[in-house]
């Protein structure tokens, strides 16, 4: 418990403290995840974070529920251009979300979907969609657009 609180406090400090210039991603680069400007935090530091016993069970039926309802109704300093979703935050660089779907030659490719699911007191809550995996979830900080990709390895 005391480790919980203790990330769940370092993350904090980190969003306070956070700087780091909006960036556009490009699936090209690789994935989500392994960005420069994208942080990991592990589940259970996330949950902490948002006061939420489990992000799965309390976000996957969000997600679910939405289906082809995504990205319709989005809250001001975020916005859906074609494959692309948008945020942006006052005096910050907008941080740019592309859709990547590459289609491999030898195997069944990859795709990368981001779609807005809510805005919680201090953060964006996301959701990527992977075509060979699990939708996983992303926090950006709504005020310095500091991302971070919901790990739910060790």
């Amino acid at each position: 418990m005391m480790k919980r609180h203790a990330a769940a406090l370092g993350l904090m400090a980190a969003l306070q403290a956070s700087t780091g210039v909006a960036q556009t991603f490009d699936g090209r680069r690789g994935p989500i995840f392994e960005q420069p400007y994208v942080s990991r935090i592990q589940a259970t530091a996330a949950a902490t974070l948002l006061g939420v016993a489990n992000v799965d069970e309390s976000f996957l039926p969000l997600h679910e529920a939405l289906g082809s309802q995504r990205d319709t109704a989005l809250p001001a300093g975020v916005s859906r251009e074609g494959e692309r979703l948008v945020l942006t935050a006052p005096g910050r660089a907008p941080l740019r979300l592309n859709d990547f779907v590459y289609r491999g030659k030898d195997d069944a490719g990859d795709s990368q979907r981001f779609h807005y699911l809510k805005t919680l007191a201090r953060h964006h809550l996301l959701v990527v969609e992977f075509s060979h995996d699990r939708p996983c979830f992303m926090l950006v900080d709504r005020q310095t657009l500091k991302a971070f990709f919901v790990d739910y390895g060790g």
